[in-house]
């Protein structure tokens, strides 16, 4: 996801300096969606997890 923002910094700064650049650059600066979409599995299975680990301590299956 860093990758992917720093890419649409570059990607914007045609924008403000007027310097062209390849129409390579706004695919490249996708992999920011890409990055954030990992980024809300990975949090969705963690948090899947937890609640299962703290569904079984409730119902007394896990010990401290």
């Amino acid at each position: 996801m860093v990758l992917g923002l720093l890419l649409s910094v570059i990607a914007l700064t045609p924008l403000v300096t007027g310097v062209q650049l390849s129409s390579l650059w706004w695919w490249l600066a996708m992999t920011t969606g890409v990055g954030f979409g990992m980024l809300l599995i990975g949090l969705r299975l963690a948090a899947r997890n937890r609640s299962k680990l703290v569904r079984k301590h409730l119902q007394g299956e896990i010990d401290e």
